[in-house]
């Protein structure tokens, strides 16, 4: 869990983002411990790179992530998919946008926030990998590996993303070879969850 801070500059095709955690815990749980890393080496450090308007980031700068933080998650790549992909011009209630690598979005009967709507997308996307780099060796793992992800994002017309909930599955088979003795398997699903305080004035931290 953590908060972020972004600050955002108009630039040719899309923003340029600097952004920083102002706070952050993390842990994780085995059967045998609790395993919860000191991130004050991290907080403050700053991320910097460009959005594009479909919601691509493209990093620039990452701040140095200590050792043990590394080893519970991958905080260095923390804001390469947090912004959700968005669809290239504005959908009606209903309709569908998919693209040739697997993404689809559709747009959600609308809510509403103090009157204004607030327009609701679902998003579904797959992905898959042959091979992964590994710092042991010089060639790349070779697996298959499926990722699927279910999610939805909620956008404000005036101030933007609201909102965004995701559900990832990764499953993986690593079949035996030069680095892996024995073939391994391995599913592990990932709930993550963004909401943005709009009581923080958008020039607040400019």
């Amino acid at each position: 869990t953590g908060v972020w801070i972004f600050r955002a500059t108009s630039a040719r095709g899309g923003l340029v983002l600097e952004g920083w955690l102002e706070s952050l815990a993390l842990w994780r749980r085995s059967a045998e411990t609790t395993i919860r890393p000191d991130t004050d080496g991290l907080v403050g450090g700053r991320y910097r790179g460009t959005l594009s308007r479909d919601g691509v980031y493209s990093s620039r700068a990452r701040p140095f992530v200590p050792e043990e933080v590394a080893e519970v998650a991958g905080m260095a790549n923390a804001l390469d998919d947090f912004f959700p992909p968005l669809p290239p011009g504005s959908l009606h209630t209903g309709e569908v946008w998919t693209d040739s690598a697997g993404l689809r979005i559709q747009r959600m009967s609308d809510s509403a926030l103090s009157g204004v709507p607030l327009y609701r997308f679902s998003l579904e996307a797959k992905r898959k990998t042959r091979s992964a780099d590994v710092g042991y060796d010089t060639l790349p793992l070779q697996l298959h590996q499926t990722t699927q992800e279910r999610g939805s994002f909620v956008w404000h017309p005036l101030v933007g993303l609201v909102g965004r909930e995701r559900r990832i599955v990764v499953e993986t088979t690593v079949p035996a070879g030069r680095s892996v003795a024995q073939a391994v398997r391995s599913k592990i699903e990932q709930r993550i969850r963004v909401r943005r305080d709009l009581g923080v004035p958008p020039n607040s931290c400019s």
